[in-house]
């Protein structure tokens, strides 16, 4: 006879969320500790959202929360996530996620001291969408500090950002990613 083997993936894409929603499965991942993966992509999850889920975000490997609205709140609070000495996270998404420059260097400075994440999608499905990524030049100095040594990212995406010619190019050269 099989034997079944732990559930590792969790998926709730294009589930409406609501506060209360984000809060009971925070509340069911807290004894749970064989889910690796985590895909809240397209469910409406906003900052409140985020605080609700961030006591737990820290055991998955690979979180995904593409084209939802947590803003740059969200993202500092996950920043936060990432500076936790045992974070395992090693594939966040946050494309298309109403982000701007004010919270790119909240990420930098949690990826200083994480070393477990890998991958970062900052990009956009398009540059005009609603919830687009609104990242410009401003961002750039930060974002060339994530190649260096002492940070473990190896693959940075920031496709359709708002980002200049020059930007792009010097993005390129380190994180070839835009096509």
């Amino acid at each position: 006879m099989d034997t079944l083997s732990p559930l590792k993936i969790m998926k709730f894409t294009e589930c409406q969320l609501q506060l209360y929603d984000c809060a009971v499965l925070s509340r069911q991942l807290m004894d749970v500790d064989q889910i690796e993966e985590l895909n809240l992509s397209s469910c409406g999850i906003q900052k409140e959202g985020i605080y609700e889920l961030e006591l737990v975000l820290h055991k998955l490997k690979i979180l995904r929360l593409n084209e939802n609205r947590i803003g740059d709140v969200g993202a500092i609070r996950l920043s936060d996530v990432l500076k936790k000495k045992d974070c395992k996270i090693q594939i966040l998404e946050l494309k298309s996620n109403s982000l701007t420059d004010d919270c790119v260097e909240h990420l930098v400075d949690a990826l200083r001291v994480n070393r477990s994440l890998m991958q970062l999608d900052l990009s956009n499905d398009g540059p005009n969408g609603e919830q687009a990524n609104k990242l410009t030049d401003i961002s750039i100095p930060a974002l060339k500090q994530l190649s260096r040594n002492d940070v473990n990212l190896k693959e940075l995406r920031w496709m359709h950002n708002q980002f200049s010619t020059d930007g792009k190019r010097s993005l390129n050269s380190l994180y070839p990613t835009d096509v």
